[in-house]
Protein backbone atom coordinates (compact mmCIF):
# COMPACT_ATOMS: atom_id res chain seq x y z
CA UNK A 1 0.00 0.00 0.00
CA UNK A 2 1.16 3.11 -1.08
CA UNK A 3 1.42 5.96 1.40
CA UNK A 4 0.51 9.92 0.43
CA UNK A 5 4.15 10.88 0.65
CA UNK A 6 5.17 7.62 -2.10
CA UNK A 7 2.55 9.01 -3.97
CA UNK A 8 3.66 12.49 -4.49
CA UNK A 9 7.04 11.28 -4.47
CA UNK A 10 6.97 9.33 -7.77
CA UNK A 11 4.32 12.27 -9.31
CA UNK A 12 6.64 15.46 -8.49
CA UNK A 13 10.40 14.02 -7.15
CA UNK A 14 12.28 14.68 -4.15
CA UNK A 15 12.99 18.19 -4.97
CA UNK A 16 9.62 18.90 -4.77
CA UNK A 17 9.00 17.66 -1.75
CA UNK A 18 12.12 18.85 -0.30
CA UNK A 19 11.03 22.65 -1.01
CA UNK A 20 7.00 21.91 0.56
CA UNK A 21 8.99 20.24 3.31
CA UNK A 22 10.65 23.55 4.14
CA UNK A 23 8.19 25.97 3.16
CA UNK A 24 6.08 23.87 5.72
CA UNK A 25 8.02 23.85 8.61
CA UNK A 26 8.91 27.92 8.55
CA UNK A 27 5.00 27.99 8.08
CA UNK A 28 4.05 26.40 11.03
CA UNK A 29 7.52 27.21 13.40
CA UNK A 30 7.13 26.36 16.86
CA UNK A 31 8.30 29.24 18.90
CA UNK A 32 9.79 28.49 22.41
CA UNK A 33 7.96 30.21 25.35
CA UNK A 34 10.05 32.85 27.21
CA UNK A 35 10.62 32.16 30.70
CA UNK A 36 9.71 35.31 32.45
CA UNK A 37 11.40 36.88 34.65
CA UNK A 38 12.63 35.06 38.63
CA UNK A 39 11.23 38.19 39.93
CA UNK A 40 7.74 38.44 37.97
CA UNK A 41 4.85 37.55 40.17
CA UNK A 42 3.05 34.54 39.58
CA UNK A 43 0.09 34.47 37.51
CA UNK A 44 -2.91 34.07 39.39
CA UNK A 45 -6.26 32.65 38.07
CA UNK A 46 -9.54 34.51 37.70
CA UNK A 47 -11.85 33.38 39.49
CA UNK A 48 -14.97 31.06 37.72
CA UNK A 49 -18.04 32.67 37.21
CA UNK A 50 -20.54 32.67 39.70
CA UNK A 51 -23.66 30.61 39.58
CA UNK A 52 -26.72 31.95 39.42
CA UNK A 53 -28.18 29.47 41.80
CA UNK A 54 -25.91 31.12 44.68
CA UNK A 55 -27.34 34.41 44.03
CA UNK A 56 -29.75 34.89 47.40
CA UNK A 57 -33.11 36.87 47.06
CA UNK A 58 -31.19 39.45 49.15
CA UNK A 59 -27.96 39.94 47.28
CA UNK A 60 -29.71 40.16 44.33
CA UNK A 61 -31.21 43.66 44.91
CA UNK A 62 -33.96 42.95 42.91
CA UNK A 63 -36.85 43.94 45.10
CA UNK A 64 -36.77 47.52 46.68
CA UNK A 65 -38.74 46.38 49.71
CA UNK A 66 -42.43 46.57 48.13
CA UNK A 67 -43.08 42.82 48.37
CA UNK A 68 -43.03 40.35 50.69
CA UNK A 69 -40.00 37.70 51.09
CA UNK A 70 -42.42 34.83 49.89
CA UNK A 71 -43.26 36.91 47.07
CA UNK A 72 -39.37 37.68 45.94
CA UNK A 73 -38.65 33.77 46.47
CA UNK A 74 -40.98 32.95 44.12
CA UNK A 75 -40.05 35.75 41.51
CA UNK A 76 -36.39 34.86 42.06
CA UNK A 77 -37.06 31.27 41.67
CA UNK A 78 -38.48 31.71 38.46
CA UNK A 79 -36.13 33.87 36.88
CA UNK A 80 -33.39 31.22 37.67
CA UNK A 81 -35.74 28.22 36.76
CA UNK A 82 -34.41 27.41 32.51
CA UNK A 83 -37.31 25.44 32.31
CA UNK A 84 -39.34 28.37 30.47
CA UNK A 85 -36.87 29.39 28.72
CA UNK A 86 -34.74 32.51 28.41
CA UNK A 87 -35.42 35.35 31.30
CA UNK A 88 -33.33 38.31 29.51
CA UNK A 89 -35.22 40.23 26.75
CA UNK A 90 -38.88 39.71 28.02
CA UNK A 91 -40.65 40.86 31.36
CA UNK A 92 -41.42 38.21 33.58
CA UNK A 93 -45.24 38.39 32.23
CA UNK A 94 -43.96 37.95 28.54
CA UNK A 95 -42.06 34.65 29.58
CA UNK A 96 -44.91 33.37 31.79
CA UNK A 97 -47.19 33.33 28.57
CA UNK A 98 -44.61 32.35 25.91
CA UNK A 99 -43.65 29.28 28.82
CA UNK A 100 -47.77 28.47 28.88
CA UNK A 101 -48.18 28.63 24.89
CA UNK A 102 -45.49 26.40 24.79
CA UNK A 103 -47.29 23.87 27.29
CA UNK A 104 -43.81 24.35 30.01
CA UNK A 105 -46.26 24.50 33.10
CA UNK A 106 -45.13 27.86 34.43
CA UNK A 107 -46.41 28.18 38.11
CA UNK A 108 -49.97 30.09 38.07
CA UNK A 109 -48.61 31.89 41.77
CA UNK A 110 -45.96 33.72 39.23
CA UNK A 111 -49.04 34.76 36.93
CA UNK A 112 -51.72 35.73 39.92
CA UNK A 113 -48.41 37.91 41.74
CA UNK A 114 -47.55 39.60 38.40
CA UNK A 115 -51.34 40.69 37.60
CA UNK A 116 -51.88 41.69 40.76
CA UNK A 117 -48.74 43.39 41.54
CA UNK A 118 -49.44 45.28 37.99
CA UNK A 119 -52.77 46.20 39.16
CA UNK A 120 -51.74 47.63 42.07
CA UNK A 121 -48.98 49.89 40.37
CA UNK A 122 -51.36 51.01 37.72
CA UNK A 123 -53.78 52.21 40.62
CA UNK A 124 -51.67 53.31 43.06
CA UNK A 125 -51.72 57.11 43.67
CA UNK A 126 -48.30 57.88 43.68
CA UNK A 127 -47.84 58.60 40.08
CA UNK A 128 -47.11 57.74 37.07
CA UNK A 129 -43.72 57.77 37.62
CA UNK A 130 -43.23 55.81 40.48
CA UNK A 131 -45.72 53.55 38.97
CA UNK A 132 -44.13 52.28 36.44
CA UNK A 133 -41.37 51.84 38.09
CA UNK A 134 -42.85 49.90 40.59
CA UNK A 135 -44.14 47.75 37.39
CA UNK A 136 -40.82 47.39 36.16
CA UNK A 137 -39.67 46.02 39.88
CA UNK A 138 -42.19 43.27 39.68
CA UNK A 139 -41.28 42.86 35.37
CA UNK A 140 -37.65 42.13 35.30
CA UNK A 141 -35.59 39.59 35.87
CA UNK A 142 -33.21 39.58 38.38
CA UNK A 143 -30.22 39.33 35.32
CA UNK A 144 -31.65 42.44 33.65
CA UNK A 145 -28.93 45.32 33.37
CA UNK A 146 -26.59 42.40 35.49
CA UNK A 147 -25.65 40.75 31.99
Amino acid sequence: EMCIRDSINAEYGDPFLGAMSQTLHQQFKQHKRREPPSDAKQHTRKRAALDGKNLSVTSSQAFEGTMSADEQLMLHQFDLDIAFGPALGLTRSERWTRADKLNLNPPPEVKQLLEKRSVDASTSAQGEEAAQAKDDDVEQCIWEGRV
